[in-house]
Order: C-alpha cells, then sequence, then structure tokens
C-alpha cells in the first residue's frame, strides 16, 4: 500500500476537504479540542461552512477533523447524502477486512477500498479509516458494543465524536501525522454498511454470527463476497 504524502493543513487543502463531502471541525493545537463553541452547530447545520468562511476562519484550524450525518454534497440527482466511517481499532478486525474472496477469485478488500474512497492511516499498527456516503443515515457501531480484542467503529452521527483528518497531529502524540493512503473523495456505496456490519456480527456483543456469505457494494456493484480465513 502507498502512502500519498499528505498537504500542509492550508485554506485549498481545507477547501478540498470540504468540497468532497467532509463537514470540518477546527481544532485547537492539542488536535483534540475543537476551536468552535459547539460542534453540534456543524452537525446540524450542513451549509455551516462555505469556501469564504473557512478562509475567514482559517486560523482557527490548528488541526482538522470531521463530523458525520447530512453532508451539503448531493448525489448527481440533488439526493441527500450523509457522510459515514468505519474505524478499525484491532487486528481481528482487520484480517476480517483484508482479505475477501469475490466469484471465487480473492481481493484485498481494504487496498480496493484504498482505490476507491477517502482512506486514513492512524497511529496503531492496524489502525484504518474508511470513509463514505450513503444515502440513508445508519445507527452508529460503538466501541463498547464490540468484545475485548474486536474493537472497532462506525460513526454516523454526532454521538461518537469527531475523527481527526489528516495532516493533523494525533492528540496523544505530536510527532504522529494522520496520513491519507486512498483516494482524494468519498465515494457513494449504500451496501457498505449493512455489508461490513454483518461480515463483523461475530465481533459485537449479544450478536449471532452471521453466515460469511454477504452481499456488499463493492466498487459500485452487487458482488457475494466470502472472508477468507487467516490461519
Amino acid at each position: 500500500m502507498t502512502s500519498i504524502v499528505d498537504p500542509v493543513l492550508s485554506t485549498d487543502h481545507l477547501i478540498r476537504l470540504h468540497k468532497i463531502g467532509f463537514k470540518l471541525i477546527p481544532l485547537k493545537d492539542d488536535g483534540k479540542t475543537p476551536a468552535i463553541k459547539s460542534t453540534n452547530e456543524v452537525y446540524h447545520n450542513r451549509n455551516y461552512w462555505t469556501d469564504e468562511k473557512i478562509a475567514r476562519e482559517y486560523s482557527k484550524f490548528k488541526n482538522v477533523a470531521t463530523t458525520f450525518g447530512k453532508t451539503h454534497r448531493k448525489d448527481p440527482e440533488s439526493n441527500d447524502l450523509y457522510l459515514n466511517e468505519i474505524d478499525i481499532d484491532s487486528k481481528e478486525v482487520f484480517d476480517r477486512l483484508a482479505v475477501v474472496k469475490v466469484r471465487e477469485s480473492e481481493h484485498f478488500f481494504l487496498n480496493d477500498m484504498c482505490k476507491l474512497t477517502y482512506v486514513v492511516k492512524t497511529r496503531k499498527k492496524w489502525g484504518r479509516r474508511i470513509f463514505w456516503l450513503s444515502h440513508h443515515q445508519y445507527s452508529p457501531i460503538r466501541i463498547s458494543d464490540c468484545k475485548p480484542g474486536f474493537e472497532f467503529e462506525i460513526k454516523t452521527d454526532n454521538t461518537s465524536g469527531h475523527s481527526t483528518l489528516p495532516p493533523s497531529r494525533h492528540r496523544d502524540d505530536a510527532n504522529f501525522h494522520y496520513q491519507s493512503i486512498g483516494q482524494e473523495t468519498i465515494a457513494i456505496q449504500d451496501g457498505l454498511y449493512d455489508g461490513i456490519s454483518k461480515l463483523l456480527s461475530d465481533c459485537l456483543k449479544n450478536k449471532k454470527p452471521y453466515d460469511r456469505k454477504n452481499a456488499i457494494t463493492a466498487a459500485g456493484v452487487n458482488v457475494d463476497i466470502i472472508l477468507t480465513e487467516r490461519h
């Protein structure tokens, strides 16, 4: 997987992030504290930012994050879109999503996502954040919903906090900066939430294991995928 060298946190970079669908949250120097009164203002007002407002308030952006939910970006038919993210926190989840079998052929699912949409490498060895857009808003999946050692999150609203974007620093490590390892766009993938959540159902508390044959939307088409077992 080839890393993309992230630009400095310039006005132009912030405007590009906004244009592709992110709901920007300016962060202070510590990489965690919002530099606005309330992140709910951004969450509830999808038109909170304009190019002009970003330029005018650029000094607030020592670092940058995003919230989720309904975004200002629309599909080609002017339908509403919602921003989602899966945050992979554990090796078990990484392994479950790393390799899948499509029509008897093995595919590197995480690498395929890097070719399709915006993906971030986090500080953890297995850490990945995959962003996508959907026509519906789904329920979030939280760390507290997961079995120990099988942690992941799917963020869909403002109840699970924001997500820090490249090239911002890590909140606990000023020497680590998040890296973009995917595309400079956020793909519309309506089947991705259901596909991922079913594939990872055995990682959740009080969930019945799901048959690993499952329909998932990948690269814009529905395909049957089978998670390849790791030994």
